[in-house]
């Protein structure tokens, strides 16, 4: 269950054209996987909650190539965003899938309240969100808001019951949030266990959980 928001099928659509309705908020692409009669099946129930749901629009692929043509829309977005601005900072946010909406919501404001540009898609079979912060390097005033922007995504998806990475994991960019997550005898106690397998620091350094 993939989910693409406007502002990533805009740019999407400036890129490829994909013809769609006025008042497009979203996409959802949803595959079925299995024996052909269950998937039918599924696939024929899945399209119908759609409609129920409010869909503007519900495509139904029966063959590979209308299955591959809708693909093409998810996987084109991360490209396409570069008409935007020439940098993306992608956070990977996790949530429960009953507050999705509600972060994407927030997801907008905060993207007003710091005046960047922020498409948001993801994979919320699993509730990971990717907020992608868009910015213009060689504009110094815009690249001083995204820190605190990611900051801000961060505290409202643990408000919303998430946390701040569902794949990518924490690194050297988020490893300053991670206390916003994880009370400190949490990080402390990773941080012993990583000691026991690697007492010198050398694996993965300069990582959060260094010895």
């Amino acid at each position: 269950m993939e989910f693409t928001d406007a502002l990533s099928l805009h740019c999407v659509d400036q890129a490829f054209g994909l013809d769609l309705p006025a008042g497009t908020e979203a996409m959802m692409l949803i595959e079925c996987d299995g024996r052909p009669e269950a998937v039918s099946a599924e696939a024929a129930r899945v399209a119908a909650m759609c409609a129920e749901g409010g869909a503007m629009i519900v495509r139904h692929a029966t063959e590979d190539a209308e299955r591959v043509a809708l693909w093409k829309t998810r996987r084109s977005v991360s490209p396409a965003l570069s008409r935007l601005r020439p940098v993306r900072l992608g956070e990977d946010i996790s949530l429960p899938r009953a507050a999705i909406v509600p972060m994407v919501q927030e997801i907008q404001q905060i993207a007003s309240q710091h005046r960047l540009m922020i498409p948001t898609f993801g994979h919320i079979g699993d509730g990971n969100l990717h907020p992608n912060i868009l910015y213009d390097p060689g504009d110094q005033a815009e690249a001083a808001r995204v820190g605190p922007c990611a900051e801000a995504l961060v505290r409202a998806a643990v408000a919303h019951g998430g946390t701040l990475s569902g794949e990518h994991g924490i690194g050297l960019l988020k490893r300053d949030l991670l206390p916003i997550a994880l009370p400190p005898i949490n990080i402390e106690l990773y941080r012993q266990i990583k000691a026991v397998f690697d007492p010198h620091g050398i694996m993965n350094p300069g990582k959060v959980f260094t010895a």
